[in-house]
């Protein structure tokens, strides 16, 4: 049985792709999917229900107060963040870096609580699809220093140079294996994607 833990789930694709794949290989899983937005919530909700799965558990709650004893194989934190200019041409109107770094400062307080569920042999996913390096590497670079984790190669062969960055703002960083997608490369949205586990 494999356990998994969906800490932003709504819309309930990611959710809903990962027990299709569960299935598809005959795989015994339990999901638990969180959601604090209740608008959210019902499409969520609508979601796993018109695809008719039955073994996911659905919470109300902010992750960040989420409260269980049960560790999980797998975390999932697609985090909320800024977004980026590609699908919001109202984007630059719209942020500054004070609200950045807020939305930074929340997905901080995620992946701190996400730790907590890791089972020790279990695999952290932390994405965005934002662009900014304060949610991305910089956030990586904090949870490997502060919380003890460690990034992993993650397997996936890209026609397009897919490195996260080296250094910003005079931060050096040692991460060699996350992936950042840039839009002009890869003809899509922009998005960060880290495979963490515990030291």
């Amino acid at each position: 049985m494999i356990y998994v833990l969906d800490m932003s789930a709504s819309p309930g694709s990611k959710t809903t792709q990962l027990a299709d794949l569960f299935e598809y290989h005959n795989i015994k899983f339990h999901i638990t999917a969180l959601e604090i937005e209740k608008k959210r919530l019902i499409k969520l909700m609508n979601n796993i229900q018109r695809q008719n799965f039955k073994n996911i558990e659905i919470y109300s709650i902010d992750a960040r107060k989420f409260n269980s004893k049960n560790k999980y194989d797998i975390v999932i934190l697609d985090a909320p963040c800024s977004g980026n200019l590609i699908d919001d041409e109202n984007w630059l109107k719209k942020r500054n870096l004070n609200g950045i770094e807020k939305m930074s400062k929340l997905q901080k307080e995620l992946l701190r609580s996400a730790k907590n569920f890791i089972k020790k042999d279990g695999i952290l996913i932390y994405s965005t699809c934002s662009l900014e390096p304060e949610e991305n590497e910089m956030n990586i670079n904090w949870a490997v220093n502060k919380l003890n984790l460690k990034t992993e190669k993650i397997k996936m062969k890209m026609k397009f140079d897919s490195l996260p960055l080296k250094k910003y703002k005079g931060q050096h960083f040692t991460d060699k294996n996350s992936i950042r997608i840039i839009p002009f490369h890869s003809k899509t949205q922009g998005f960060f994607v880290s495979k963490l586990k515990l030291k």
